[in-house]
């Protein structure tokens, strides 16, 4: 799907109540590639290329013990302003690329994303965006490290990012078994304003 350029409200537009299977798509050139308004669609092996935004989400929610709900699996974001937006949403992230973003991902209103799920590694990429992860009065989930209990989520990569996580308005974000860049990661790629990384 190429929309010629970025005008409101063109792209793809998924309603309350919808469900949708995206696979093997490229969707450029949109204003939101996708526009997910409380709908559950599973969106995998497409490619997100210069849209104003790749993936709008608002009100969807991934349901951990049924796995069911909106999962966004294996994509790539190239070029987007933003990869995804999610506005109180809450997806599965996993084996996403993010590259030359201007914010790979936004998290905004209690959006709580999964970076991965219990001893299954989220793997996902986020390289060279001018910001890797923004969050307001979010709380992803990008690894928790339970010892001898295993982990949830983890092994996600943010490299060459000039911010990797910016954490504004009370965002408590978990972020252990991740890779920064560096060992140990430069404290000055990541901003926390009344938050908690």
């Amino acid at each position: 799907f190429d929309f010629d350029q970025p005008n409101h409200p063109n792209g793809i537009t998924l309603e309350t109540g919808s469900t949708a299977t995206i696979q093997h798509s490229v969707i450029k050139n949109a204003y939101y590639g996708v526009y997910i308004n409380g709908a559950i669609p599973s969106i995998s092996y497409s490619d997100f290329i210069d849209n104003e935004v790749g993936i709008y989400a608002y009100q969807s929610d991934y349901e951990v013990s049924l796995y069911d709900g909106l999962m966004l699996l294996n994509n790539n974001f190239y070029g987007n302003d933003g990869g995804i937006v999610l506005n109180e949403s809450s997806p599965l992230l996993m084996s996403n690329t993010f590259e030359e973003n201007n914010v790979a991902i936004y998290c905004v209103d209690q959006s709580n994303a999964l970076f991965g799920e219990y001893i299954d590694p989220g793997t996902n990429a986020l390289h060279n965006n001018v910001c890797g992860l923004f969050t307001d009065y979010s709380s992803p989930t990008l690894g928790i490290d339970m010892g001898i209990w295993g982990y949830v989520a983890g092994f996600n990569s943010f490299d060459g990012n000039q911010i990797n996580i910016y954490a504004n308005d009370y965002s408590n974000i978990s972020a252990h078994l991740n890779w920064w860049g560096d060992n140990p990661p430069d404290d000055n790629l990541f901003i926390e304003f009344d938050s908690y990384i």
